[in-house]
């Protein structure tokens, strides 16, 4: 199938932070089979996009965010948040912005969000010698209205893991920060409407901590789920609510000798908070889910032996299941697995389900990294797959699937999208899927089509039945 690729212009502006243009309008690629549209961004032969994050944007629009990189090497000082506004009804872009982090340096996207004034808000790692937490909000327009940044005591490695917005347009940020006399600590940062830093709570042991995922309540009340008192072998994984003013309303721990806890992920529903995380025993890794009602009594802990080994989303179901995507591990085929388990009310694993590729009768691993789910229940993932015949990912397709409910046996996939383009491994996934309050689904990533080729950003509404 022949693609015609959208080139976008980047502008190199002279500006310390932001080289913001509106592109033109290009002809979009053809869609490919059950894609309604594909909107790839090809920045030249030189250079590279992706896009990490897909959210909901005002007026009939979806939002992308994601890296520009000057080079394909994918040098720190070469990146550049990509923010990018489609037309929802037919992937037409209304406008794209590149923004460099503080002294002109680089920064990697690590997440976005959009609040109801449809601003988005994005988060990312900005290398200034080291790298700081770094936060830029956009106004539907394309506007950079503000941009902040957070440095930790020792100026070392800062990560940001999450971000989330209020209906006053304030933005909250989990992450961690390096601490000169204990490593790392873990932190959440309130940022009002127009970047004022409200507050900020440090999660502080003698050890690493750190927090990976944040909700917020309609009170303003943020709950956040990390790593607590970590070792490089050992690790509590934590549990907290913040009032609205950033005080510590309670703390709650999940502890087991000799483990480690990682991939943490929150879901938050109306009368109680779900954290889930990967709990690592040795040579063995197994999921760990606990649900809390608001004022922090543990309804149920649940530590499941299906074969999940990396967590990377969750979500609810219409009728209150828990779902968690990620990988799983295959002994006997020392293979790699897309991987989904589901909880009841009650704490019990009601489902699971493995998804591999099958390429000329020999089987190719999968990988799951992103969720959601409809209010019929039907579940929607978005991922990768092999398409190499000796179980390798030397050549692999960006993937999207989607499954009924929990309760339609058997559970596997009724629907398979994979991108029409093919490429060299790891630089061809989907990594966020985004479903909208129309039912509508489109899903984000990056392909590669040849080793030296260039690697492209790409989004896409699922249309029809492949």
């Amino acid at each position: 199938m022949t693609r015609t690729s959208i080139c976008l212009t980047f502008l190199m502006a002279s500006v310390a932070l932001a080289s913001a243009v509106a592109v033109p309008a290009a002809a979009l690629a053809a869609p490919g089979a059950g894609f309604a549209w594909t909107s790839p961004y090809s920045p030249g032969t030189t250079s590279a996009t992706s896009f990490s994050s897909v959210v909901p944007g005002p007026a009939g629009s979806v939002y992308a965010a994601g890296n520009y990189e000057s080079s394909m090497i994918g040098l720190p000082d070469g990146s550049r948040l990509l923010a990018a506004r489609v037309d929802a009804a037919t992937g037409s872009l209304i406008w794209q912005r590149t923004t460099k982090g503080p002294r002109r340096r680089g920064v990697s996207c690590a997440g976005a969000t959009s609040d109801a004034a449809g601003n988005l808000t994005i988060i990312g790692r900005a290398a200034t010698g080291k790298w700081n937490i770094y936060v830029a909000r956009y106004d539907s327009n394309g506007k950079l209205l503000w941009w902040r940044q957070a440095d930790g005591s020792a100026h070392h490695f800062d990560n940001p893991a999450a971000v989330a917005t209020n209906a006053r347009g304030a933005a909250y940020v989990g992450g961690w920060l390096s601490d000169r006399g204990y490593g790392e600590d873990g932190v959440v940062l309130k940022y009002g409407a127009t970047g004022i830093l409200r507050w900020k709570y440090l999660l502080r042991t003698k050890h690493i901590d750190e927090v990976h995922d944040i909700v917020v309540d309609a009170a303003g009340n943020v709950y956040a789920v990390g790593t607590r008192n970590g070792t490089r072998t050992t690790s509590q994984l934590v549990v907290v609510k913040l009032s609205r003013g950033g005080k510590l309303v309670w703390l709650k721990t999940i502890r087991a000798a000799a483990t480690a806890y990682f991939g943490e992920r929150m879901v938050l529903a109306p009368d109680a908070v779900y954290a889930a995380g990967i709990r690592g025993a040795g040579a063995t890794n197994t999921p760990v889910v606990a649900k809390y009602d608001l004022a922090g009594t543990r309804a149920w802990l649940t530590q499941d032996d299906s074969n999940m080994v990396e967590l990377r989303d969750a979500a609810l179901d219409p009728s209150g299941r828990l779902i968690l995507a990620g990988d799983a591990w295959d002994d006997a085929a020392n293979m790699q697995e897309g991987s989904l388990v589901a909880f009841d009310a009650t704490g019990a694993r009601c489902a699971a389900a493995t998804y591999i590729n099958n390429v000329s009768g020999h089987d190719a691993p999968a990988s799951f990294k992103s969720l959601a789910v409809d209010r019929t229940g039907m579940i929607y993932v978005g991922g990768a797959m092999s398409q190499s015949d000796d179980g390798s990912w030397v050549y692999a397709s960006s993937l999207a699937l989607r499954y009924p409910a929990v309760d339609v046996s058997p559970w596997q996939p009724q629907t398979t999208w994979v991108h029409p383009d093919t490429g060299i491994g790891n630089w061809n996934r989907c990594n966020s899927v985004l479903l909208t309050s129309d039912d509508n689904v489109y899903v984000g990533g990056m392909v590669q089509t040849t080793m030296t080729g260039p690697i492209s950003g790409y989004l896409q509404k699922l249309g029809s039945t492949p």
